[in-house]
């Protein structure tokens, strides 16, 4: 029945909307970048990011000593490049750093010196999800793959994927009131949002609905800040952005601290950071992907600010196909609120194009 209303007369309506903001984005585009005034000073962005800029033009190698080392190998120990007792207190270029440094070269497609050279330092200063690449000793995005396996995607280990329903529910926590700006409004998260499960639901054959209760929800999403009780701290602007947990866990989290749009055009900050590219790039570990070594993949572990990335590529849809089949033909079940009309459909897809327009 859902799929019978699908389009209906709201169409008309969102065609509407569709013809303006095409005017509106024709007229923005001829003029400057519109600014709200908001403003990152320097010393805002996560320590990590910052020292790394500073050291842009140095190449360590093993038996150097440096007061960056030991930062590096602490974001190193979390990412699961170096094992066991991090020494962060310990500003030698030692064998174990060495090692880390060539598995993350091999992973991130860089030049496999085993120094801290150029490309690995602009690599490793990219803001990123916070969940690992090395998992009990396996570099993930250079597992072995059999021959019949097109494609470099990964699954979460034990394939882990929903099986206890094909309809997903979503919730926010009353922390998204706490991320509001004159650059983002509560509806601009929850439309960013809408439309990437919908990008999602096209590709596998799963819905999602938002719900009112986040008790009740099977994916929660929040804004967090810092030490917030799952042993994956957030750092402030940049440095790590988000994480989400494998199925069905369902726990989503965001950094508060970021610097959140919808459309770069509404802000001139260098460190923004698109919600929606972001947003898809966890619904993939929410439904079992792990990360992909594929540069422009939204399962890539890292995203530069003001980048915006709004569709799967094949190396996505191919790891979500290799876990739950093709979808359904016709257009996916979605709904965007818990009481919402049957007009709600047409309504999302009016988002979806508003989301690539601005951006």
């Amino acid at each position: 029945m859902e799929r019978r209303r699908f389009l209906s007369c709201s169409c008309v309506v969102g065609f509407g909307i569709l013809i303006a903001i095409l005017v509106a984005k024709i007229s923005i585009s001829q003029g400057e970048e519109l600014d709200m005034g908001i403003r990152i000073p320097p010393n805002s962005r996560t320590p990590l990011i910052s020292k790394l800029e500073s050291m842009k033009k140095l190449e360590l190698k093993k038996g150097d000593t440096h007061a960056l080392l030991p930062d590096i190998k602490l974001q190193l120990y979390r990412l699961g490049y170096i094992e066991g007792n991090a020494g962060a207190d310990d500003g030698l270029f030692d064998e174990r750093l060495e090692a880390g440094l060539r598995l993350y070269q091999s992973s991130f497609n860089l030049p496999v010196t085993g120094f801290l050279d150029g490309p690995t330092i602009h690599s490793l200063s990219l803001p990123r999800c916070g969940r690992e690449d090395v998992r009990g000793g396996a570099a993930l995005m250079l597992l072995p793959r059999k021959q019949w396996m097109a494609g470099q995607w990964n699954l979460i280990a034990g394939q882990k994927k929903w099986t206890s329903s094909s309809n997903l529910t979503y919730a926010f926590s009353s922390t998204i009131g706490s991320v509001q700006s004159p650059i983002l409004s509560e509806q601009d998260i929850r439309s960013a949002m809408a439309a990437a499960f919908y990008t999602w639901a096209a590709v596998v054959p799963l819905s999602f609905k938002e719900v009112d209760s986040f008790e009740d929800a099977m994916i929660k999403i929040e804004f967090l800040e810092g030490e917030h009780g799952d042993g994956w701290a957030f750092d402030g602007v940049l440095g790590i952005l988000s994480h989400a947990f494998a199925p069905e866990d369902g726990r989503f989290h965001l950094d508060r601290a970021e610097i959140w749009t919808v459309s770069l055009q509404r802000t001139s900050s260098s460190d923004a950071v698109d919600l929606q590219t972001v947003a898809l790039h966890e619904i993939g570990h929410l439904l079992g992907l792990d990360h992909s070594n594929v540069p422009h993949s939204i399962m890539f572990p890292s995203l530069p600010p003001r980048v915006v990335r709004r569709f799967l590529s094949e190396d996505d849809t191919m790891g979500a196909a290799a876990l739950y089949g093709n979808p359904p033909p016709g257009p996916p079940l979605f709904s965007s609120q818990p009481q919402s009309c049957s007009h709600c459909s047409a309504f999302i897809l009016i988002l979806v194009f508003l989301s690539i327009l601005l951006s």
